[in-house]
């Protein structure tokens, strides 16, 4: 009998979203290199785009240098 898994890209996915949900960066670094291999680039509706897209949300901009010594000078 045949097991039924879920595709590696989910799978790889799955795991890069609690790398980076639990602040290890680097292991979340080295999933994406697997998706990219895996996916081959960030193709549109492929994992690897979904990983990109988690990278940018999860994100804040930070000021720039140059603003943030104009805010300590206000």
């Amino acid at each position: 009998m045949r097991q039924s898994w879920p595709p590696l890209d989910g799978s790889i996915l799955a795991a890069f979203k609690s790398a980076q949900d639990s602040g290890r960066l680097d292991v979340a670094e080295l999933l994406l290199r697997a998706l990219e291999c895996l996916c081959g680039g960030p193709v549109e509706g492929s994992a690897v785009q979904d990983a990109y897209r988690l990278i940018c949300d999860c994100s804040e901009p930070e000021p720039l240098q140059h603003e943030k010594s104009r805010r300590r000078k206000d």
